[in-house]
């Protein structure tokens, strides 16, 4: 399976975050192709991360929304028979995001997706997902029901060698992680 979606980060000025995802309540908040929206805990701050199926971005742009430093958009392309859904409460999700090197991009996919076999037998994977826009990049998404749990996970699927896939190094370059909290935009 194989569908687009689109992350949208939103910058905001240090202070305004609770006064923009009150506002993103209003304007995003019966939608049901609105995937997520998290602010970020450890990371770089004051931001907002939108995930979705359809484009936001219009809407954000047309919307007066003055605490906006910057909105970025990526478009993404979903792999594996993974649909972003999940039950129960997560309190800790992290983004990792990885740039591919040139050329490599299939490769990146296939060690990835050959590996999460195993590691979503530790905990569940929300998406994975490679750019469609912008430098070549790999995005993982995992959601934990709070910090202990994650560092649990991670220390089980080290334990059990089934992650990270130890190929994929010869597949990246940079790194990048962030932990997010997630927002809920409809009452």
């Amino acid at each position: 399976m194989s569908d687009s979606l689109e992350t949208i980060v939103l910058t905001c000025r240090s202070g305004t975050v609770p006064r923009v995802v009150a506002a993103l309540k209003g304007l995003f908040g019966r939608r049901d192709d609105v995937l997520g929206c998290w602010t970020t805990d450890i990371g770089s701050l004051n931001e907002i991360v939108l995930l979705a199926r359809d484009s936001l971005f219009e809407v954000l742009t047309s919307a007066v929304l003055p605490e906006l430093e910057r909105i970025d958009r990526t478009l993404w392309t979903l792999h594996g028979d993974l649909v972003p859904q999940l039950e129960g409460a997560c309190t800790v999700w992290e983004w990792r995001v990885y740039e591919i090197l040139p050329g490599r991009e299939e490769e990146a996919v296939q060690i990835m997706q050959s590996a999460l076999s195993k590691r979503i037998t530790i905990s569940p994977l929300y998406a994975l997902m490679t750019s469609q826009t912008g430098r070549s990049r790999l995005c993982h998404i995992w959601p934990y029901a709070d910090a202990t749990d994650r560092t649990e996970r991670r220390k089980d699927a080290l334990a059990t060698g089934c992650w990270p896939p130890g190929d994929i190094y010869q597949t990246i370059g940079t790194m990048r992680n962030a932990i997010l909290s997630p927002v809920v935009l409809s009452s």
